[in-house]
């Protein structure tokens, strides 16, 4: 897997440099993000975690209905890569903020969201201690990734549902110019991106698909996997192997 820089295949100068912008105007080189469009293996998770110099990872399943599965699925993953885990199975926002959950968040050195449903984690979080505290230790270098709703959720305006016309709700604002969407060749996305990029103008789309990672780190912009990822802008889009 080779990192290539996510907008040096830009054709149009134009589009490349309105990409390019939208992200360095919000992103601080103390803040690092990793987005994976879903269905990773073990060895592109473990490439990200690498890549984030993770070594105690807190993992929130708020997204998904089977939090027991998936504690099983990531601990052994975590565990046969050669991390520490520990997981977060809150599901309203007193179970985020218990003192079990705010020790958890301040131990761990990187944070990794689980897939399943997006909206799940925003009516848990936002609001919540838990969050206010996440976004603190982001501002001073902790990462966050997320896989599939766990990456959609990152965005401020987060595509909640909906096939061709896409459903929007609140996100967590990690990302607060740019709009996820995930599963994304595989599931067909590009127009349900294409329509929330013209709802919202200002922000710039990233359809990733699955095995597909976008790290964003030191103020640079890499990706990684065996799939590809959409840039959308309001004026055109590019997508990258």
């Amino acid at each position: 897997m080779n990192y290539i820089m996510l907008f040096e295949e830009f054709k149009e100068d134009e589009a490349r440099e309105l990409a390019k912008n939208a992200v360095k105007s919000m992103l601080k080189k103390t803040e690092t993000f990793a987005l994976v469009g879903g269905s990773e293996s073990p060895k592109t998770l473990g490439i990200v975690l690498e890549t984030l110099n993770s070594k105690n990872v807190l993992v929130v399943t708020s997204a998904t209905a089977y939090k027991a599965d998936t504690e099983s699925k990531y601990s052994r993953i975590l565990d046969d890569l050669g991390y520490i885990s520990s997981f977060l199975h809150a599901s309203v926002k007193e179970e985020a903020d218990s003192e079990e959950s705010l020790m958890k968040l301040e131990e761990a050195d990187t944070v990794f969201f689980s897939g399943g449903d997006q909206s799940k984690i925003s009516d848990c979080l936002l609001g919540s201690v838990f969050l206010e505290r996440l976004k603190e230790k982001v501002s001073k270098g902790t990462p966050v990734a997320g896989t599939s709703a766990g990456a959609v959720v990152m965005a401020e305006n987060m595509i909640a549902g909906g096939k061709e016309e896409p459903r929007i709700g609140s996100g967590l604002a990690m990302l607060p110019s740019i709009i996820v969407d995930s599963h994304f060749d595989e599931r067909k996305r590009i127009n349900r991106l294409e329509k929330a990029i013209k709802n919202f103008n200002n922000n710039i789309g990233l359809g990733i698909s699955e095995d597909t990672a976008v790290i964003f780190k030191n103020g640079e912009i890499l990706l990684l996997g065996e799939g590809k990822v959409t840039v959308v802008t309001n004026s055109s889009s590019v997508k990258i192997n």
